[in-house]
């Protein structure tokens, strides 16, 4: 009898174990750091557009029509296989040059089928004859199939009295190259 009860419980156990299997794609979904195909997939020219966002003190969110023709280069750093620096080049905003964005470095991993990007760092700026130290930020996509540059970058820049913060929200596709 305590066979038979030790038989069934182990049996009863095992009923309700899941059971785990792996699958070949499954490597992919989860946030990976990116290896070989890194500068196959995301280094590179993109050519796009912008629409630039400012809220401050003074106003709400306003929204700015769209810049176009606006370049992201991808560059990889050297001796890595998933952080990269990210150029967002000529940033104009209401006339006014800031220059270009500089991120880095940024990280870049698999997520479903598509590139993931996303960083943070500090720039030193110019709004007229002044200079800010900006927080920089990037998150966002480039599609492993389409190539599809997607993102969305921060800027906010400590203007005293009335910091700016800035979202530019970015949609490219690769510049082709003979």
């Amino acid at each position: 009898m305590k066979k038979f009860k030790l038989f069934s419980m182990l049996l009863l156990a095992l009923s309700i174990t899941p059971l785990f299997t792996s699958c070949e794609d499954d490597d992919d979904k989860i946030g990976t750091p990116v290896d070989h195909d890194f500068n196959l997939y995301v280094s590179g020219v993109y050519n796009g557009r912008t629409q630039n966002y400012l809220s401050s003190n003074r106003f709400n969110e306003s929204l700015r029509l769209d810049t176009l023709n606006q370049k992201v280069v991808i560059m990889p750093i050297v001796g890595t296989t998933d952080q990269a620096t990210l150029t967002y080049h000529d940033w104009t905003y209401q006339g006014m040059n800031y220059g270009d964005l500089i991120f880095e470095p940024v990280t870049i991993s698999l997520l479903y089928g598509n590139y993931m990007i996303s960083g943070s760092c500090t720039q030193m700026l110019r709004k007229g004859n002044r200079t800010f130290e900006a927080k920089l930020t990037v998150d966002g996509t480039i599609g492993r199939e389409n190539h599809q540059c997607n993102l969305q970058l921060g800027v906010e820049m400590p203007v005293p009295g009335n910091p700016l913060n800035f979202k530019l929200v970015y949609d490219g596709k690769p510049v082709e190259t003979n």
